[in-house]
């Protein structure tokens, strides 16, 4: 131990098990590989992965894993690198993505375009000739002034004047790019699942029905960060080459990044972010006189998607942790869990921690277009799944 390397490359793509000389290998020491000890990376040749003991990874020097950690580090720039020249072999794997996801990308674009819009939700309407007086008008009907009531009604019938309209829906998408959605992809195909998601999301909110109402991100969660983020909410994919370049900057984050889970510290940290963002639209909203009293009761317009392996016992996590960073700080925000991987019962467990209508398991891909148009439904931003 202690020579971190890539390995010696097998053309023929033969099994290699133990030992430290193969690129690809499996439960060896050294080389990029699965399931062994003191590679710089993971790797991973399609063949069957042998797990060595936590007690033979214990046994790796401080000093072999921080030359592993060097190796890792300048394979991963060159790796970011080389997926901003687009080659044949990444375009495969595109195309593949979206066969398998292209009938449903119609189905949640046309479930998106038919979300109920702010604007058909019920308000104040201030300013108004008739109904009840309004209260933070008491100096000017004094005054005998006209305008100094307030009544019931949607967001169209007000007059406009120079106003902005509402600000589009936040869609924030937490993805698990872990070192286990690598790993274990091989098991129950997890990490494809991801990808597929993410293609569906990125896809479906390129429709032209959508532009203008919707704003979305997806940032990453792994055992090296809380939120790497792949796409801002200013900055969408502009086209297929772009959302290309997103999905492989996952891949290669899942393949280099260290060990760990943040997946509650990032639920926290992005439900506090939208709390946030929901504070200033209520109090802009209430500034031009259209804050309504029953918010509480309108659909969220700012949604969290956390999606995760709920590999949490690995890592000794709570699951009613995870439950309480759901917790909304405003009624204009709400989380939702998707867990795409599972070793054992446990994703179902993790789940039945949540709040009910929180959590979701999907154990094929199929599962997930269903899904996501069953949390816009509890989220009351549809009222019918269109798919």
């Amino acid at each position: 131990m202690g020579g971190a390397k890539h390995g010696k490359v097998d053309p023929d793509g033969n099994p290699h098990v133990g030992g430290n000389q193969w690129a690809g290998g499996t439960g060896g020491s050294d080389t990029a590989g699965l399931g062994g000890r003191g590679g710089p990376y993971r790797l991973s040749d399609g063949n069957a992965v042998h797990q060595v003991s936590d007690e033979d990874k214990a046994a790796v020097s401080e000093e072999a894993l921080a030359r592993a950690r060097e190796v890792n580090r300048i394979a991963y720039k060159e790796r970011l690198a080389e997926i901003e020249n687009l080659d044949e072999k990444g375009w495969a794997m595109y195309r593949g993505l979206l066969e398998r996801v292209q009938t449903s990308v119609s189905g949640l674009a046309s479930t998106l375009a038919s979300a109920t819009d702010r604007s058909q939700e019920r308000v104040w309407l201030r300013n108004a000739a008739d109904g009840e007086l309004d209260d933070s008008r008491l100096v000017e009907a004094a005054a005998g002034e006209r305008f100094v009531f307030k009544r019931r009604g949607t967001e169209t019938e007000a007059p406009r004047g120079g106003q902005e309209g509402p600000r589009p829906r936040r869609l924030t998408f937490l993805m698990d790019v872990s070192g286990s959605m690598y790993r274990f992809n091989g098991h129950d195909g997890r990490l494809n699942k991801m990808l597929e998601t993410t293609c569906l999301v990125m896809e479906a909110l390129a429709a032209e029905a959508l532009h203008g109402r919707y704003e979305y991100s997806i940032v990453g969660h792994s055992g090296e960060t809380d939120g790497e983020e792949f796409v801002s909410f200013a900055s969408p994919p502009r086209d297929r080459a772009d959302r290309l370049k997103v999905l492989q900057r996952m891949v290669t984050h899942s393949q280099f990044c260290m060990s760990g889970d943040n997946t509650i510290q990032a639920t926290a940290r992005a439900m506090r972010g939208a709390a946030g963002d929901a504070a200033i639209d209520a109090a802009k909203a209430a500034g031009e006189g259209g804050g309504d009293d029953d918010a509480g009761t309108a659909a969220a317009r700012n949604l969290i998607f956390v999606l995760s392996d709920a590999n949490f016992r690995r890592y000794g996590l709570d699951p009613l942790s995870w439950a309480d960073a759901f917790a909304p700080s405003h009624p204009g925000v709400e989380g939702y869990a998707v867990m795409v991987g599972s070793l054992g019962d446990e994703a179902a467990q993790v789940a039945s921690a949540l709040p009910v209508g929180r959590g979701y398991v999907c154990e094929d891909a199929d599962d997930i277009p269903r899904t996501f148009a069953h949390i816009f439904r509890h989220a009351r931003i549809v009222e019918d799944e269109s798919f």
